[in-house]
């Protein structure tokens, strides 16, 4: 990343909630991906995706935030996060804007969300 990128956010929106993702975590924003549910995972998972032949794991954001998304299915927007070496898509009702850090809203601790899911980092 260039050092244009420091200090800019996605903002995203879960129900009334907005929220930041550094963009330096963000691989990509996708829209139209169809998930495949995945049995006996924990419960923030949505799913799978496959996002341009990788499959990645999906989380529902409002399930992390405890707020209601906007629809009981699938989540519209996928924000697709670098992770531990990896990938993992943050599942959310609409990506808002790119913005700079010190006007968006509060931002979003991937690292401490995801934990209890994927277990803490190595």
């Amino acid at each position: 990343m260039t050092s244009q990128a420091t200090g800019r956010v996605v903002v995203c929106r879960v129900g009334e909630r907005r929220f930041a993702l550094p963009i330096t975590a963000v691989r990509e924003v996708c829209t139209g991906i169809r998930l495949a549910g995945v049995p006996g995972v924990a419960a923030p998972v949505e799913g799978v995706a496959n996002v341009r032949g990788v499959l990645v794991t999906v989380v529902r954001a409002a399930d992390l935030l405890g707020v209601p998304a906007a629809s009981a299915g699938p989540s519209p927007w996928l924000v697709v996060l670098r992770f531990r070496g990896g990938r993992v898509a943050v599942g959310v009702d609409e990506v808002l804007d790119l913005e700079t850090e010190g006007s968006s809203p509060d931002r979003f601790d991937i690292e401490r969300a995801l934990d209890p899911i994927f277990g803490p980092a190595a």
